[in-house]
């Protein structure tokens, strides 16, 4: 198939050279060089693992249930005032704030954790996965409290599960 211009001729002039586009089948050798660049670059894909998932780190696992306390005391604000029920109040609780620290003080990760819930009254799930390897601190904050962990040595190839149970960090070596 050739696609040709769709200019008119006119009679003294010679029609327009464009270009022409020529379509076929495709060449098989093309096809299969392709192919195989395609099946060599997956391969290569595929044996080099992502940022943080080597063999030289290890992990620091963060997972528990935190129930921050309450900051402040309202009535009910999703309607206007006349429409609320009386004496019906709301308890807001503070975000949370987690991070780990090197022994410099340097911030390795952080992140804020908002409370759950319609009315945000629910306590927050934090659970992250960390690579990282050496010595390290767990520490977290709300409005009224500041916890830190003692020094968590984090070996390659092994993870280092933090909890946190009544108001103190546990650790559990894998």
């Amino acid at each position: 198939m050739v696609w040709r211009s769709s200019t008119r001729r006119s009679s003294g002039r010679k029609p327009d050279k464009l270009l022409r586009l020529r379509c076929g089948r495709p060449r098989w050798s093309l096809v299969l060089v392709g192919s195989a660049l395609a099946v060599i670059g997956l391969a290569q894909l595929s044996s080099v693992p992502g940022p943080g998932y080597s063999a030289q780190t290890g992990w620091l696992v963060l997972s528990w249930t935190y129930v921050s306390v309450p900051v402040e005391y309202d009535t009910l604000q999703t309607r206007l005032r006349h429409m609320r029920p009386q004496g019906v109040q709301v308890r807001r609780r503070s975000p949370v704030l987690v991070w780990v620290s090197s022994p410099s003080g340097d911030t390795l990760w952080k992140r804020l954790y908002t409370p759950g819930g319609i009315r945000g009254d629910v306590g927050v799930e934090v659970y992250a996965e960390i690579p990282v390897t050496g010595k390290f601190r767990v520490e977290l904050a709300d409005a009224a409290v500041h916890l830190r962990s003692e020094l968590l040595q984090v070996e390659r190839g092994s993870a280092v599960v933090v909890e946190l149970r009544e108001g103190r960090f546990l650790v559990r070596q894998r």
